[in-house]
């Protein structure tokens, strides 16, 4: 065996491992993402109903 090829190993199972921490976060970071986008559109909208009336 190669010393990339072990060195690689316990890395892989530490990325296996966390991968699906990783998913979660990245997945929840999204969300709050979109969240925070649509607020911004909703208020945007909110305040030109207001300006036009």
């Amino acid at each position: 065996m190669s010393d990339e090829l072990l060195f690689s190993i316990p890395l892989l199972a530490f990325a296996i491992r966390f991968l699906p921490i990783i998913l979660l976060g990245y997945v929840i970071y999204r969300q709050i993402g979109i969240e925070k986008k649509l607020n911004t559109i909703m208020y945007k909208i909110e305040q030109d109903k207001h300006t036009r009336s």
